[in-house]
């Protein structure tokens, strides 16, 4: 395994994005291991998993850099804070933060929102307390650290709060969740014409039982619809993509997802201190 010399994500010996990731971190050239500039670095990315959907209809987000699980990371499933990094990675290109943080400084963030008074009923769940444990965190905390940042996120029917779209049961037959599918492709937009296009917008924060991923994209393949994700737990090399049939959506009965809408101001902040989400149907 190949450890990052900047932040703490490991990288397989054999994986061709590990000084694509490094040189992200740094923004003039003398410091990167070769002279690609970030943007360049994050679309060869991008160009790897557009070629791998030439034959579709397809859209993704704006380029963002891939963090993963490993066995050598400070426990095994840290789904949730690798989300959230990817999620920061797309800020970071977007000028909305500054850093992608390490899964220690979120832990630090996360304490430090509810200590200014944010979703303290989330944090009475965890006893406030995260830095230093293996404490599996999900949607809430990661609105709840983004929040702190101001960061706002989209919802459907509630003004002024934090997007959390809740799909707490299937809305078609068979398990089925067309309401979630849906949602992506307003989100994504048009999938009807063939080819591949790349959005200014983030990933979306995806949320099931037990795990976590980033969905990037939507596609459209012989009249089957596919999520595009970004798994954490996901080893193998190259583009990392995982291609989601949206029939296997009916594996779990309740799914949430995040989608980040603007920045917030400093004079509406106190609105924000309290999470509520939307549950559709």
């Amino acid at each position: 395994m190949n450890p990052c010399p900047v932040c703490d994500v490991y990288f397989e010996s054999d994986d061709p994005l590990f000084e694509i990731h490094v040189n992200s971190h740094f923004e003039s050239e003398e410091n990167t291991i070769n002279s690609l500039p970030e943007s360049q670095t994050l679309n060869q990315n991008w160009e790897i998993i557009k070629s791998s959907l030439s034959n579709s209809s397809a859209v993704l987000c704006a380029p963002i850099d891939y963090y993963s699980n490993t066995k050598d990371d400070f426990w095994p499933d840290s789904c949730g804070y690798r989300n959230l990094q990817m999620l920061l990675s797309s800020l970071v290109s977007q000028g909305w933060v500054d850093k992608v943080y390490s899964v220690n400084e979120l832990q630090i963030l996360l304490e430090e929102s509810w200590n200014a008074g944010f979703d303290i009923t989330g944090g009475m769940q965890l006893n406030f307390k995260v830095v230093g444990t293996n404490k599996w965190i999900g949607s809430t905390e990661v609105a709840n650290v983004l929040h702190y940042l101001r960061i706002r996120f989209d919802l459907y029917l509630t003004e002024n709060s934090t997007k959390l779209y809740d799909f707490h049961q299937p809305t078609g037959p068979n398990r089925q969740h067309p309401r979630l599918v849906e949602m992506v492709k307003n989100y994504y937009g048009d999938i009807s014409e063939k080819g591949v296009s790349v959005t200014n917008r983030t990933p979306l924060y995806f949320q099931h039982q037990g795990h976590s991923q980033s969905i990037i994209g939507i596609e459209r393949n012989n009249e089957k619809e596919y999520l595009l994700l970004y798994d954490p737990n996901q080893k193998q090399t190259g583009s990392h993509l995982v291609k989601l049939p949206v029939e296997r959506l009916s594996k779990h009965r309740q799914y949430s997802i995040l989608s980040v809408e603007d920045k917030i101001q400093e004079s509406d902040i106190e609105r924000y201190k309290e999470l509520r989400s939307t549950r559709i149907p």
